[in-house]
């Protein structure tokens, strides 16, 4: 169109705002099914090495050498007599900022997590204001982190690459996560030490890689909080601070109990830093159909999210 009205310019030329205003809004369009492509290709590769005939159940005998809290929270949670968690599939909402004086944004989200080979996938869209908006992708695999945010889904506002402080850091974050699918556990990479009744630290260790965080529990066997030294910053002058998860509330989806409600905090030299209000709006657990319903279009709905249950000034 814009080529005839170049060819009849004198009485057509406005046409070529209408034109201007269709491609800035093909242009994301176009970013974000691109973006939304290539996560999709990520995560059907994750998705792709996970052993699907695994039909192992967890037994009582399993959980026995762990420590008495852990033990607790286990059995509390409901895992004992269910399948192993081999592939997990959550949905989320909440707001986050990015400083201490920023103001509360909106995000929704989708992640993937194969507990037997840890990694996780993690696609959000963050609502920035009426015109703005972020893609982020958080990934790990074979003991390696990376994010990559992007504004309107292709002017790159964060590309950080695997090195130690971003692998260490992504790890942790797996290790926190297996609240949602408390069977990994029993995963051979994690082990358990006792610190008191409601308290024990998780050490993980993969691909050369070691990490450790402390599980606090209620008396009757939820994990109240997670803390952790962890990067908050992963460039040259970074350095491990105190990285908190409260949870707020719990629910039972598919027949497990698990945090549904959370509260994340750096407790900095500075002050607490209460960066992210986290929601789970959906648990599935070992579906197979999961891997093929990957796809571009999967997850279209969350370029505009919808309005958040947080409400933070």
């Amino acid at each position: 169109s814009q080529v005839l009205i170049i060819t009849v310019w004198h009485d057509a030329r406005w046409g070529t705002v209408t034109n201007l205003i269709i491609l800035l809004a093909a242009i994301p369009a176009y970013a974000n099914s691109y973006f939304q492509r290539s996560v999709s290709i990520e995560t059907r590769k994750i998705l792709g090495r996970i052993p699907y005939n695994d039909k192992t159940i967890v037994t009582p005998g399993m959980i026995s050498s762990l420590p008495p809290v852990v033990q607790q929270w286990l059995m509390h949670s409901g895992i004992v007599g269910k399948p192993r968690a081999y592939m997990v599939r959550l949905t989320q909402s909440g707001t986050m900022r990015i400083k201490p004086s920023g103001k509360w944004v909106p995000f929704d989200a989708e992640e993937y997590f194969t507990p037997q080979v840890p990694a996780y996938i993690w696609n959000a869209s963050i609502r920035m204001n009426s015109l703005l908006y972020l893609n982020g992708r958080d990934k790990f695999v074979d003991g390696y982190g990376s994010m990559l945010i992007k504004a309107l889904s292709f002017v790159n506002v964060a590309n950080k690459q695997p090195g130690q402080k971003i692998n260490e850091s992504s790890m942790l974050r797996f290790l926190a996560e297996i609240s949602f699918f408390p069977s990994a556990a029993l995963c051979g990479y994690i082990h358990w030490e006792q610190i008191d009744s409601h308290s024990a630290k998780a050490i993980m260790t993969y691909k050369d890689v070691t990490v450790q965080g402390i599980f606090h529990f209620t008396a009757n066997g939820n994990i109240n909080s997670f803390t952790a030294d962890r990067y908050m910053d992963t460039g040259d002058a970074g350095k491990p601070e105190k990285w908190v998860i409260e949870n707020l509330d719990f629910k039972e989806m598919n027949g497990i109990c698990i945090p549904c409600q959370s509260k994340i905090t750096w407790e900095l030299s500075t002050g607490n830093f209460h960066w992210l209000n986290l929601k789970i709006t959906n648990l599935e657990v070992n579906r197979q159909d999961l891997y093929k319903s990957v796809s571009v279009n999967s997850r279209q709905s969350l370029l505009f999210p919808v309005k958040s249950q947080f409400n933070h000034s």
